[in-house]
């Protein structure tokens, strides 16, 4: 998230995506490609269904029980509500 909201850099490109694996140090080929595999689509589909059902609506977007934290600015409540 950083590079969208710190660097306003377009995260939905295949480049910039592949540029954020690679300075991690991942396989940013054979990454790229599991998510676009058959055998992964009906995972996403489950996981889209598992967002919808927690009423996820933006990101970042946190949950400490069942309690919700929307939003950048929220992350230090999540992680002390997470300690708690």
């Amino acid at each position: 998230m950083f590079r969208h909201w710190g660097q306003d850099e377009d995260v939905s490109t295949e480049a910039s995506v592949t540029s954020a694996l690679s300075s991690l140090g991942l396989p940013a080929g054979s990454i790229l490609a599991d998510t676009v595999s058959p055998e992964n689509r009906p995972k996403l589909r489950a996981q889209i269904e598992r967002a919808r059902a927690l009423r996820i609506f933006g990101a970042p977007m946190f949950f400490v029980g069942g309690e919700m934290f929307w939003g950048n600015d929220r992350l230090e409540e999540a992680l002390e509500a997470a300690r708690a």
